[in-house]
């Protein structure tokens, strides 16, 4: 019995229709795709913006630890009773017991001058 050889047309892919986006559904898409990259950009910028205001804090910080640390030296030196003595007598004319204060005069404008 002879066997049947059957051929078979050459393969033709079947072609699907593609399916069409309308034009809305890409503009909506397209639209929500711009309000990300927006949304992404103003959180960038306003880190940086922080990261900034951070820095000038930090620096900030600094001066005024060393200005913590200038006053309590200076709070630690009046503690000091020489140091007090001595600024009693300078701004204040305090003078020990037995003492004569002598005062240099200083010519002022309104002093009257001599004849």
């Amino acid at each position: 019995m002879p066997r049947e050889i059957k051929y078979q047309a050459a393969y033709k892919p079947s072609r699907r229709r593609k399916r069409k986006i309308p034009r809305y559904a890409k503009a909506f898409f397209a639209a929500v795709g711009v309000y990300l990259l927006f949304l992404f950009l103003m959180n960038g910028y306003q880190i940086w913006q922080v990261k900034l205001n951070i820095n000038e804090l930090n620096l900030q910080k600094e001066l005024l630890l060393q200005q913590q640390k200038k006053l309590e030296n200076e709070r630690d030196s009046l503690q000091d009773p020489e140091v007090i003595e001595k600024l009693a007598r300078e701004s204040l004319g305090f003078v020990k017991p037995g003492e004569i204060l002598v005062v240099p005069a200083v010519p002022e404008e309104k002093a009257p001058k001599p004849k």
